[in-house]
């Protein structure tokens, strides 16, 4: 499984997938911004305020933040763990905002 890319807040070791440590706060972090109820390009902004990056290296953009928002991989499932709690998600998905 070693040539899959895994959603970012991911990573393989011992061939399992497991939550990266690093990367899964700010996976949380880009939820509670949400969850708080501004937008993409407010979330991506303070995310990148506090330097963190893409695994790139690069800050990151209101799609990527859109899109990890919108992945229910991390709820949790039979492949990967979870890293957000369902009233974390329902409270990011819940806001109206662009």
């Amino acid at each position: 499984m070693q040539g899959v890319k895994l959603p970012y807040g991911y990573k393989f070791k011992n061939n399992e997938i497991m939550i990266n440590p690093k990367e899964a706060v700010v996976v949380e972090s880009i939820y509670n911004i949400r969850a708080n109820g501004h937008t993409f390009q407010k979330v991506a902004d303070r995310i990148n305020a506090n330097k963190h990056t893409t695994r790139r290296k690069l800050q990151f953009h209101p799609t990527q933040v859109w899109r990890i928002l919108n992945n229910p991989i991390y709820l949790g499932n039979k492949t990967y763990p979870r890293i957000i709690d369902n009233e974390l998600w329902e409270t990011a998905q819940a806001v109206k905002t662009i």
